[in-house]
C-alpha cells in the first residue's frame, strides 16, 4: 500500500512542463477569447464579437503556423549538418505543415467574411 502512495506521490512531481504550459496556454487564449466576446458584445453586438473572435484567431493561427515552419527550419538545417535523411524529411514535413496552416489562416477572412 505504501509503495503505491509514493510512486502516485512521485508521478505528481514529475509532471510534465510541456503539457503544463500547454494547459497554461489553452486557457489563456480561452480567457481572452471570451473577454474579446463580452466586450465586443456588451459595445457594439454579435457582429463586432465575431470579427474580433475570427480575427484574435487568424493572428494566431498565422503566427503559430510561421513558428511550425521556423522548428521544421531548425530541424532541417540540423538534419543537413549531421547528413540524417530522416530527420531532413521530417524538417520540410514541418516546414510545409507550418506554411500551410500560415497560409490558411491568411486566407480565412476570405472564406469567413
Amino acid at each position: 500500500m505504501s509503495k503505491i502512495k509514493l510512486n502516485l506521490k512521485e508521478g505528481f512531481k514529475k509532471v510534465n512542463l510541456g503539457k503544463r504550459f500547454i494547459a497554461f496556454a489553452v486557457t489563456t487564449i480561452m480567457v481572452a477569447t471570451l473577454t474579446m466576446i463580452v466586450s465586443a458584445a456588451g459595445a457594439a453586438g454579435a457582429e463586432a464579437a465575431y470579427a474580433n473572435v475570427i480575427g484574435f484567431f487568424i493572428t494566431w493561427l498565422t503566427c503559430i503556423g510561421m513558428l511550425v515552419a521556423l522548428i521544421g527550419a531548425i530541424i532541417f538545417g540540423f538534419a543537413v549538418k549531421d547528413n540524417n535523411a530522416v530527420s531532413k524529411v521530417t524538417g520540410m514535413k514541418t516546414i510545409a505543415a507550418g506554411g500551410i496552416t500560415a497560409a490558411v489562416s491568411a486566407l480565412l477572412p476570405q472564406f469567413v467574411a
